[in-house]
């Protein structure tokens, strides 16, 4: 992929999108920002010598965004990952306990204020992804994601997020970041104790490949006190 992605976390309550920089960046292996909204509000001719009322264009635009990238582990167990930005905009809590762990879990009502105020809890991101084929960037604030998870017991462990977020117009690319990769550490499908090949529950038969989803559905929600803008100031809705 001949671009740069960088993901952030978003500033808690902020209706705007986070300044990103080069600590930011996803190594994802693709990338898709298309276009959302409502197309337009055709009005049928009422009487054959009528010319067709002009059509209403609903201020309802966002960009879709998808990334597919591999799930890796930091060497210190209490930093978090290169995606941590995206399982936090899916509606999860990120759990760090000091020298020991970084676990995400669900949040009970990953819409309310009160969680997206939470230091560790579900929160927006802004993505950039900058150096595209026709010289633009593409960047969206407010996102929020659903999320597939797929490995083996002989492959990678795969993350594809999948979500919307505010739309931005592309712009034409300046100097681009300078990334701050991390290799991190690639998961292998072995059982908690770290020395037997990766089962389900206890039960024998080794697991040969998987595939979980998180099940979530992330939905425009309209500003209804702005209609400037093309799409709402609020986080997408979560279900």
């Amino acid at each position: 992929m001949n671009a740069g992605l960088y993901v952030a976390t978003d500033t808690a309550g902020s209706e705007s999108s986070t300044t990103v920089s080069g600590s930011h960046s996803v190594m994802a292996e693709s990338v898709s920002f298309t276009e959302g909204g409502a197309g337009l509000n055709r009005r049928p001719i009422i009487t054959p010598y009528l010319d067709r009322v002009v059509p209403v264009a609903p201020h309802a635009k966002w960009w879709n965004v998808g990334i597919n990238a591999e799930v890796k582990a930091q060497v210190d167990e209490d930093t978090p990952g290169e995606l941590s930005a995206l399982w936090r905009a899916s509606g999860m809590i990120e759990d760090i306990v000091t020298s020991t762990s970084v676990t995400y879990k669900w949040s009970d009502d990953p819409n309310s204020a009160a969680s997206h105020t939470d230091a560790e809890g579900p929160r927006a991101c802004t993505v950039l992804l900058e150096r595209t084929a026709d010289g633009k960037n593409r960047k969206a604030y407010g996102c929020h994601f659903g999320w597939e998870l797929s490995g083996s017991a002989s492959g990678r462990l795969m993350a594809s997020f999948n979500g919307l977020g505010a739309y931005v117009t592309p712009a034409d690319q300046g100097t681009p970041l300078t990334p701050t990769h991390n290799a991190g550490v690639p998961f292998v499908a072995l059982d908690v104790t770290g020395n037997n090949p990766f089962q389900f529950n206890g039960v024998s038969p080794v697991v040969e490949d998987f595939t979980l989803r998180s099940g979530i559905s992330v939905a425009s929600r309209l500003h209804m006190s702005n209609n400037t803008d093309n799409y709402t100031k609020i986080p997408p809705l979560i279900t």
